[in-house]
């Protein structure tokens, strides 16, 4: 349970960071922003299981 706590918080830092670095490529966030979204579903998925 802390596990997955740990890796969301992280995940949204570091989109916090990408966000506030300004990249001009919004594209690129969207991408990182699915990555996450991904890896939440799988965390969910495997602690239903």
């Amino acid at each position: 349970m802390a596990k997955r706590t740990y890796v969301a918080m992280g995940t949204l830092l570091l989109i916090l960071l990408l966000s506030a670095c300004g990249s001009a490529e919004g594209s690129k966030i969207e991408k990182i922003m699915s990555e996450a979204s991904k890896a939440n579903k799988d965390l969910h998925i495997r602690r239903i299981d």
